[in-house]
């Protein structure tokens, strides 16, 4: 009220500075910390007797009268005054139903800068019937203290308030808390925190910092399993609370795939040293890091115990806020989930207020910031309620995960010595679905060789168009006769089953006849980049050793020392020598040996971890299984846009697809790709469908979508997809159906598809890679090679016929990637991609990114351990580093970090010329920074966290501040987060800053330079160089706050 008289100024709880800087932040959002209890009554009540019931409970608690508001020394604090406005309304229902009044009341914001943060909502039913919807602010009350509220409530409306005791007020609590010893909680919790090594994050995506009100799945378990639950829990002696975290821990290990979880756990902050504790009223509750190990010869006992144990050890410090804790552990954020044991005092859900007029509570919800969380409520039937934010998880996969959970639980009521990892994560029924339904993808017809697949094609349109190259092209016939002409010179020189050719060639239709020419002649061929530098090309011929290479006369002259046969295509001899060849198909009477489905169609090489290329050893059954998928029959990839770099396994479907269906290649002219080109080769060639890599498409879709008019599909992976990117196709492309696809080279070109025709296709967070293509069997499995339930993250296995031969020359890299398929028929095998991936609850599968170091770049599959390998070999280069991060614009990049021999310097333009004569343009580094030594972890691995930005480096060694803003802003950082020296180009939160840092600044800059600065403004512009140029435009600074005197 304006005139309402200030009794107190309080500090605040740890974790109330933290609940006011979360709806400072956005002060647009929705307010994530709310409770929200609804009670309906069996009789009418007394609407005045009600009203002046709430006003007496705001008189009796101080804390209900608090509002927070940041002074200009930047401290926080709850101002409470002497009367504030009673905070009940009343309403008629009318044809509205309650659940729709509860949105409206939870949507409805607090300003935490005006008390009461309490609103109750008294709805009239209609025929003398009311509800009561009572909505508080988390950070002037928990829920434990709710319930004494609704109890105290309840007993004012039916007796005088002169009959109820007094409580022991809030600010006994934080009188109490500044007395106690920080430095030893300190401790404790580092301690603690020892071992914790990364942050344990279950969502799919950083939910920002924004996040939106919870939505809850509720599971109730049978009254027989809560029985058998609390029986196990004492056998153990422990509480329930621990049994069911222990449940919740293992869950966690299943859906992140990790050993050592890190969960948060809502603890009441209520200590028994301070009297009268339990009948207070204000924010009491902390959440705090539990740690488990949760390793699969780890027994039931152990957990329990552990669990029990760490939290005993740290009963005495629930105080510690956990923004500090965190900054203790010195890793950010240490979790996305919480976990509630609801054991709050009060008379049940059915209490009687007076003779005649019962109230009963019907819905009761606790609302926080997680992106998951677990509420359990104890009782005859435990229930479970998992609360997610449904802009980063789909509620199918959350009511999957809480069937999951009972299962968990269900799995702990047994033997005491049960390992963790012998707990069954999947019920029998699922395990079927995922093995089997999800995988019935076998097609009939596989056996059969490309050749085959194609002169079938020409016997049943010879003169239809089957590739076209600007104003060139063939016919099936033309393309046939020329490839058999090429094929029978391979032939004639002994080419043949089991001898692949090179190919070195520009993207052309020259290419495509030689790669026929190669299929029919039962040899394969080797594609190969002619832009690649020569020295990588010679490392590919040493180690496939193939005694042909077709192409182009001024190509053969790099290799003129290598001892080969050279068919130089455009040299006036060969060309007459090809000519007066054969122009029939050649048979196996006429190859060096017979050719069938097994035989090698081509070797594709990718980046090796060992530092040289590999090649991977595809068949014709490989790609006879991709080219007789029905999708290909849909229509839609009759005429392919051909534009990918010979060597790219794009290549396969757009060279191989079109031939084997009778549809066309229409092929971008030669040389790099130019949006100009690619516009006009679609239109003018009629291409109906192209493959795009995850970072073409997204370049295309937002700087020119109209060159890809005319397209009825386009097919993009390679690299993780951009939903914003996925919508903003949908707009400016419409009718035009979106695959995201996914599948390593091992597994010919493509495993999984996901069609997105409409926004409804589009995760917030992720778009799905789909599901099994045909010929295909997708797996995500755990460390112990057994399916992951959905939502859990597993390494993804892929199975089936599309599964490539090996590695070429490689027997035990490919007995270490090729295994059994213990899922499949008897026989068969799986590649082990390395990849990591989650199941959504119908079958589709997301990407989940690398288990190891690998990445793709460009669409390009990168070992860093190649580049590494190179860097070493330059003479001046004594250890070298390289690293996947992302650019400016959120691109992956690769960055070097290399240590100069002794006594040699290191020139990086220099060394940076050289990689590019040996590595690919995709391979060689974007920035190579020089240290002084690597920085290892303790036991000698290298610590990729430790390593620092390339980019900011080398080009912010540190533009000084320009101007009197830039130079404040420059103080301030450099103070607050106690760094030696800022620059302009710093960012914020790279310097170590967080939420109540973020604070102080806000509250400099108010001070300072005399500007209201908005939280949210410093998370989107964290360099001061961005920052101090919207400083002058913000308003004007608040008033400072004072205490006035109280009325006499």
């Amino acid at each position: 009220m304006k005139d309402a008289t200030i009794e107190d100024l309080l500090p605040l709880a740890p974790l109330q500075e933290g609940l006011w800087y979360h709806s400072s932040y956005d002060e647009s959002g929705a307010d994530v910390y709310l409770g929200q209890w609804m009670f309906e009554f069996d009789a009418a009540l007394d609407e005045q007797r009600l009203e002046g019931a709430a006003r007496e409970l705001l008189r009796r608690n101080a804390s209900l009268r608090a509002s927070f508001v940041q002074r200009r020394s930047g401290e926080l604090v709850q101002v409470v005054v002497g009367e504030v406005p009673t905070p009940m309304t009343v309403v008629e229902l009318g044809d509205r139903e309650l659940a729709e009044v509860q949105r409206d009341e939870r949507a409805r914001r607090f300003d935490l800068a005006k008390a009461p943060l309490l609103r109750l909502l008294l709805v009239r039913r209609g025929e003398g019937r009311h509800a009561l919807i009572m909505t508080v602010h988390h950070i002037v009350m928990d829920g434990w203290s709710a319930s004494l509220l609704i109890e105290e409530l309840f007993d004012l409306y039916a007796s005088e308030p002169a009959t109820l005791p007094a409580r022991r007020p809030y600010r006994d609590y934080l009188a109490w808390l500044a007395g106690q010893d920080h430095d030893e909680a300190e401790t404790a919790w580092r301690a603690a925190l020892a071992e914790v090594s990364s942050p344990c994050l279950v969502a799919p995506a950083d939910g920002g910092e924004s996040p939106e009100l919870a939505e809850f799945v509720e599971l109730d378990l049978s009254a027989e399993l809560t029985s058998e639950l609390i029986e196990a829990a004492a056998r153990h002696s422990v509480t329930l609370n621990i049994v069911v975290q222990a449940a919740w821990a293992i869950v966690l290990a299943q859906q992140t795939a990790r050993k050592d979880i890190v969960l948060g756990v809502t603890v009441s902050g209520r200590s028994p040293e301070l009297d009268g504790v339990e009948e207070m009223i204000g924010l009491f509750i902390n959440t705090v890091p539990v740690c488990a190990r949760i390793a699969g010869d780890t027994t039931l006992a152990e957990l329990l115990h552990s669990l029990q144990d760490e939290q005993a050890r740290l009963i005495s410090y629930p105080y510690v806020g956990l923004s500090a804790i965190q900054k203790l552990a010195g890793l950010g954020r240490l979790f996305d989930t919480t976990f509630v044991f609801q054991n709050q005092p009060g008379g049940g859900d059915v209490r009687e207020i007076e003779p005649g007029l019962t109230a009963s509570l019907t819905d009761a919800r606790d609302y926080n910031s997680f992106a998951l969380s677990l509420q359990v409520t104890p009782g005859e039937r435990l229930r479970l309620e998992v609360g997610y934010q449904a802009k980063l998880f789909e509620r199918a996969d959350v009511e999957t995960l809480a069937r999951q959970l009972h299962h968990v639980l269900d799995g702990l009521t047994g033997d005491p010595m049960t390992r963790i990892g012998d707990i069954p994560s999947l019920p029998r029924a699922q395990y079927d679905e995922m093995v089997e339904r999800w995988n019935d993808t076998e097609r009939p017809g596989l056996d059969t060789t490309l050749s085959s697949l194609f002169e079938a094609r020409v016997r049943d349109k010879p003169k239809a168009v089957a590739i076209s190259v600007g104003e060139e092209s063939l016919t099936y016939a033309e393309l046939n006769a020329r490839a058999n002409q090429l094929a029978h010179r391979f032939i004639a020189d002994g080419e043949g089953p089991g001898r692949p050719i090179a190919l070195l060639l520009p993207r052309s239709i020259e290419m495509v006849v030689a790669m026929l020419a190669a299929i029919k002649a039962g040899a394969g061929y080797i594609a190969m980049d002619p832009d690649d530098p020569t020295e990588r090309l010679v490392v590919m011929l040493n180690d496939a050793s193939p005694t042909s290479m077709v192409t182009m006369d001024d190509y053969a002259q790099r290799f003129s020392g290598l001892d080969m046969n050279f068919v130089a295509l455009g040299q006036p001899r060969t060309t007459e020598e090809i000519r007066l060849l054969s122009r029939t198909d050649p048979t196996d009477a006429d190859r060096t040996a017979p050719l069938d489905a097994r035989e090698v169609a081509y070797v594709a090489y990718t980046s090796g971890s060992t530092g040289v290329p590999k090649g991977i050893t595809v068949t014709h059954e490989n790609v006879a299984s991709l080219v007789l998928d029905e999708r290909w029959r849909e229509g839609k990839s009759d005429r392919v846009f051909a534009h990918s770099p010979q060597a790219f396994d794009a290549t396969t479907y757009e060279v191989w697809v079109p031939l084997s269906i009778g549809g066309q290649i229409v092929m971008n002219a030669p040389g790099r790709f130019d949006q100009d080109d690619a516009a006009r080769t679609i239109r003018d060639g009629g291409a109906t469908s192209a493959y795009l890599t995850a970072r073409l498409f997204n370049a295309l879709v937002e700087e020119n979508p109209g060159c890809l008019v005319g397209l009825r599909e386009i097919w993009t992976g390679a690299e993780t997809a951009s939903p914003e990117v996925f919508r903003t196709a949908l707009d400016k492309l419409p009718g035009v159906d979106l695959i995201n696809v996914y599948g390593p080279t091992e597994t010919t070109v493509f495993a999984t598809r996901h069609v997105v025709r409409g926004p409804d296709a589009i995760g917030n967070a992720t778009v799905s890679v789909g599901r099994a293509l045909d010929n295909s069997r997708v797996y995500v499995l755990d460390d112990r090679m057994r399916p992951c339930p959905p939502g859990a993250l597993g390494e993804i296995y892929i199975g089936g016929p599309r599964v490539a031969r090996g590695y070429l020359g490689r027997p035990r890299l490919t007995s270490e990637r090729f295994v059994c398929d213990p899922f499949g028929p008897p026989g068969t095998r799986m590649y082990r991609t390395g990849d990591l991936g989650w199941w959504h609850a119908d079958g589709r599968l997301e990407f989940g990114g690398r288990s190891d170091h690998q990445a793709k770049i460009r669409g390009f599959r990168i070992e860093p351990a190649e580049v590494e390998a190179a860097l070493t070999r330059q003479d001046e280069v004594a250890a070298a580093a390289v690293v996947v991060a992302a650019n400016g614009s959120g691109e992956k990049v690769l960055n070097a970090y290399v240590v100069a021999r002794s006594g040699l310097r290191i020139e990086v333009s220099e060394l940076l010329a050289r990689l590019a004569r040996s590595l690919p343009r995709y391979m060689v580094p974007d920035g190579i920074l020089v240290l002084d030594r690597l920085p290892l972890t303790d036991n000698g691995k290298l610590d990729r966290g430790a390593l620092p930005d390339v980019q900011r480096a080398a080009s912010a060694t540190g533009r000084e501040p320009r101007s009197k803003v830039e130079s404040t802003l420059c103080t301030i950082w450099e103070e607050v987060l106690g760094v030696e020296r800022v620059s302009i180009d710093d960012d914020f939160f790279e310097l170590g800053g967080e939420s109540l840092a973020a604070i102080r600044v806000v509250n400099r800059v108010r001070s300072e330079l005399s500007s209201e600065l908005a939280i949210q403004q410093l998370f989107l512009t964290p360099r001061i160089v961005e920052l101090a140029d919207g400083i002058g435009q913000q308003t004007p600074a608040r008033p400072a706050l004072r205490r006035r005197a109280a009325a006499g």
